[in-house]
């Protein structure tokens, strides 16, 4: 190796520098994927569900009360007079409404919870190795290069000896 040209390093440690960066931010944006990913699992899994259930619960509950104030309306109301139960019928028919929508939204909910789970795996498979490679292989690799700018520098001052001052 006597006839290496050892001159400037400064090259290396901007590539050195530039490792140890990129890794920084794909362990940062392989972090930040993660907690995104599993805020939307949480949204479609427990949020979203639990909000339509208890849509469902609330429209279930009305739709009876409807029901049973239309039918004494119905009951009470005799052949000949002016006011039939028609704003009951209307409000019963916004509450099966209602509940038919939560219901469907309840299965839509139980569709998109396995839509999603598919595809935040094929998604954090991707992401865990970009993950892997801002952890572990790109700070190897600095270390590595770094050993490599260290013997090089060893091998400039070697060469090119600081003349003493005597």
């Amino acid at each position: 190796m006597t006839s290496a040209d050892v001159r400037d390093l400064e090259s290396l440690r901007v590539l050195h520098r530039a490792i140890l960066d990129l890794a920084q931010k794909l362990t940062n944006e392989g972090q930040s994927f993660r907690s995104s990913t599993a805020s939307a699992m949480a949204h479609v899994t427990e949020v979203a569900p639990a909000y339509w259930r208890e849509q469902l619960r609330i429209a279930e509950r009305e739709l009876a009360s409807a029901d049973h104030r239309y039918r004494t309306k119905r009951v009470t109301t005799r052949p000949g007079d002016a006011a039939p139960a028609t704003e009951e019928k209307k409000q019963l028919l916004r509450w099966k409404a209602r509940a038919r929508l939560a219901q469907e939204k309840c299965q839509l909910c139980r569709a998109a919870r396995r839509e999603i789970e598919q595809a935040a795996d094929r998604f954090l498979g991707p992401i865990t190795h970009l993950t892997q490679m801002g952890t572990s292989t790109l700070p190897a690799a600095g270390r590595r290069l770094a050993r490599l700018i260290e013997q090089l520098e060893d091998y400039q001052n070697s060469a090119n000896p600081v003349p003493s001052e005597d």
